[in-house]
């Protein structure tokens, strides 16, 4: 009986243990066959977000193309708009003929009021009445090679598109005290937003 007992108990165990085994190896199985479908979706919405992103980089530089034909698509007028904008006042040069013509055909005029000028060319910084009111109101003040290189672009170029367009005075700016390149433009009148009351 004893012997039937401890032989029961042993066929017991290694059907535990085949049972046990089984049952890992089916653990395993599931497990490596989730992994693999985790994998698959993970790799699925990558390709997804990777085309997503190729899209959408694709629209946008259709768009920034399209932005820049249509900048360079801009009508006549507003061009000629924006130079009529531009009212130039000559001090310390001798206005020639020549700079009538460039200016005319820039479409742009000159001027000897101070107080309407846009652009003051110059040669160097003065203490004269008309530099000093011309300075106060005017949005650049430039040199002769800016009339000269736009006349060459056959419009008014940027007056940012090179230093050497700028006038440069270090010696009247320590004199007089001041820096032409920390010059503030207002573009509204300087009380604008305020109320005075008197």
């Amino acid at each position: 009986a004893e012997r039937a007992r401890i032989a029961a108990e042993k066929k017991a165990e290694r059907a535990r243990i085949a049972a046990e085994k089984k049952a890992a190896k089916a653990r395993l199985a599931a497990e490596k066959k989730a992994e693999k479908a985790g994998l698959a979706a993970e790799k699925k919405a990558e390709k997804a977000r990777l085309a997503a992103e190729k899209k959408r980089q694709k629209e946008e530089e259709e768009a920034e193309k399209q932005r820049q034909q249509e900048q360079e698509q801009e009508p006549e007028e507003e061009s000629k708009q924006e130079d009529n904008d531009v009212v130039i006042l000559v001090t310390g040069l001798l206005v020639t003929d020549e700079m009538e013509e460039a200016v005319e055909a820039l479409g742009g005029r000159l001027t000897q009021d101070p107080m309407e000028c846009s652009h003051l060319i110059t040669d160097h910084v003065r203490r004269t009445t008309k530099f000093l009111s011309a300075y106060s109101v005017c949005r650049h003040v430039m040199n002769i090679e800016w009339l000269w290189a736009s006349q060459k672009a056959g419009r008014f170029v940027p007056e940012q598109a090179s230093k050497s367009y700028r006038i440069v005075d270090r010696n009247n700016e320590r004199k007089f005290g001041f820096k032409l390149a920390k010059r503030r433009v207002l573009d509204e009148p300087l009380l604008t937003g305020y109320k005075v009351y008197t």
